[in-house]
């Protein structure tokens, strides 16, 4: 799958993590976790739609963001990123912790986006 204009890494920037939807043969949802590249500099979660004259191509304009993280600091590691489906078809997110622990990464923990793009903590249904 090519998605044009996303950007490069830079340390642990860049493309962190890509999950295609369980239903991706109907849909042609593409969910990606990237570093922005202007300012503020930040991660985020977006859904793409692949083209439907060629499958292998994001369709331009598609992207739905679905999570803008906190701006990074000026450290360009840490930043390690994993999006999977769960066997719930959940999508679930590792994200890193941008060399600070006690950051503002801390408000993150348990949450989960359902299929719908939907973000929730641990404690909700």
């Amino acid at each position: 799958l090519r998605a044009g204009g996303l950007p490069l890494a830079a340390g642990k920037q860049g493309l962190l993590g890509v999950a295609f939807d369980p239903n991706f043969a109907t849909n042609n949802f593409v969910y990606v976790y990237y570093t922005t590249s202007t300012s503020p500099i930040h991660n985020r979660l977006s859904r793409f739609t692949a083209s439907a004259a060629n499958g292998d191509v994001v369709a331009a304009g598609s992207e739905v963001q679905l999570l803008n993280l906190p701006t990074l600091s000026s450290a360009t590691n840490h930043n390690g990123g994993a999006i999977h489906f769960g066997t719930d078809g959940k999508l679930y997110i590792a994200v890193g912790d941008n060399a600070n622990s006690a950051g503002p990464l801390r408000h993150l923990r348990g949450c989960r986006a359902g299929i719908a793009g939907n973000i929730r903590t641990h404690d909700q249904a």
